[in-house]
């Protein structure tokens, strides 16, 4: 008997801990890289880091007074940062918002020593902010993106 009241004990405790999927600030997740090189011969083979984004308000997207943005900066390359407008969700944001965003790196992608053939390894920190200005939490690519520099 003892044993049956420490399992549910246990079990409620576990539950009650568990961490809400939605908040009011946007929580974002890293998801992958569709391609983890390029090359700086190559303009059209810029990759695109994948998200998972969630908001307990769902005020992301663009609408005509506001506009929610991604942030996201180049750690090899730190004066290569930039934000986007986050894409237009025609209406389909809501309570309990939960979609997968793809950002093209392209701006991000430089040679930060021209002068001879080598590669770089990049990784980017990404934020993301809604229409109230809450700040996601920040995260950083744990894959490498390599460029290659010719």
């Amino acid at each position: 008997m003892r044993l049956v009241v420490l399992l549910i004990f246990g079990s409620l405790l576990m539950l009650s801990c568990r961490k809400d999927k939605y908040t009011t600030s946007p929580q974002i997740k890293y998801k992958s890289l569709s391609s983890n090189s390029s090359s700086s011969t190559n303009f059209f083979s810029a990759p695109d880091v994948i998200l998972n984004v969630t908001d307990k308000e769902g005020d992301m997207g663009i609408t005509n007074s506001d506009t929610a943005f991604v942030y996201i900066t180049n750690l090899q390359a730190p004066f290569l940062s930039d934000s986007f407008p986050f894409p237009h969700l025609n209406g389909a944001a809501g309570k309990n918002f939960d979609a997968e965003l793809r950002v093209n790196l392209f701006n991000l992608l430089t040679c930060v020593q021209p002068d001879r053939p080598y590669v770089d390894t990049f990784f980017f920190e990404i934020y993301v902010r809604d229409f109230a200005r809450n700040k996601s939490n920040v995260i950083v690519t744990p894959d490498p993106f390599y460029y290659e520099c010719q």
